[in-house]
């Protein structure tokens, strides 16, 4: 059987029309006539989240139950608006605050993990896992065993980056890695690198919801980010971005908790954004290292190729 057809044959068990099914997934009434191939990720985390008992390996593969034996841990009975108000009322915080502090409306998931690390993304917008993180952003490779993962999906997004979801809701992504001793002073080859999509390794990263962007792995060189903070980062580290689409370099830079790569005419670097002159067009750059040698400067937008947000770490 085809995708399409395993999916009409869990419909008609849940003994409902496609038109029903359709509509409670939230897409279109010609969608599973459409079906030719494949299932698009998000399209089918709707289904997963809609009916927890079907077994989506099963309906990707052929392979295996249509039925789970048993359900996710997957939060339903609450809406979005119900689990941000459990996540205030833990917190403490009002939501006049928490409005002040943040505007959902402009869906910004950026600001919202910054101001919130400990907050679960994805929980909040499907309700899978538990409200909290259960750690910092940063992780040790030495605590994190890639081998251990097990029963999963593999998707690609837009973007080409390698998605697994776990049977039991958690994500990651597998990207290539940019190395800044191969690439800082050849941005040419970086660019050719990009095209002909021929970078040699890939990292993987634990994510905290389905990644739909453009994401890249980097290791970084230099001290230059590295003030003996916390949120600071050391020399080879490795670091996930996220990559910031042009058309919103033009509102401005959000803070930023670990700092951006910034890809551009004069080389590849690692720093924060500090300042915005949208009329000049131009960005301010700031290292971490509070020694000498690492001053502020600015930089023309017309230069730059690239901004990726340092959304993961690990060392």
């Amino acid at each position: 059987m085809t995708v399409k057809e395993r999916l009409i044959k869990f419909i008609n068990y849940k003994n409902i029309s496609i038109r029903s099914f359709e509509s409670s997934i939230g897409v279109s009434h010609s969608y599973v006539s459409n079906i030719r191939v494949s299932i698009q990720p998000d399209k089918l985390i709707s289904i997963s989240k809609q009916y927890p008992d079907l077994n989506t390996s099963w309906l990707m593969t052929g392979e295996g139950e249509m039925l789970k034996i048993k359900n996710e841990n997957i939060d339903n009975k609450l809406t979005i608006n119900d689990r941000l108000e459990k996540y205030l009322d833990y917190k403490n915080i009002p939501p006049e605050e928490f409005r002040s502090l943040m505007d959902l409306s402009d869906n910004n998931i950026d600001a919202l993990e910054s101001k919130f690390p400990d907050f679960n993304i994805n929980w909040l917008f499907t309700g899978r896992g538990e409200m909290l993180n259960k750690g910092d952003n940063s992780q040790s490779k030495k605590e994190f065993n890639y081998n251990n993962i097990s029963n999963v999906e593999h998707f690609k997004n837009k973007n080409g980056n390698k998605i697994m979801i776990t049977d039991d809701g958690r994500y990651y992504i597998t990207v290539p890695l940019v190395e800044f001793s191969v690439y800082a002073g050849k941005i040419n080859e970086y660019q050719e690198a990009i095209m002909s999509k021929s970078f040699e390794k890939e990292e993987t990263f634990p994510a905290d919801h389905f990644p739909k962007g453009n994401y890249l792995a980097f290791k970084v060189s230099g001290y230059s980010m590295d003030d003996g903070k916390l949120e600071d980062t050391p020399d080879g580290a490795l670091v996930l971005g996220r990559e910031l689409n042009k058309s919103h370099w033009k509102d401005g830079f959000y803070e930023s908790t670990y700092g951006w790569i910034i890809i551009s005419t004069k080389g590849m670097m690692f720093k924060d954004i500090v300042g915005f002159d949208k009329e000049e067009c131009t960005i301010t750059l700031h290292s971490r290292n509070q020694s000498p040698e690492f001053s502020d400067f600015t930089l023309k937008l017309d230069e730059v190729f690239q901004i990726f947000k340092v959304v993961k770490r690990t060392f």
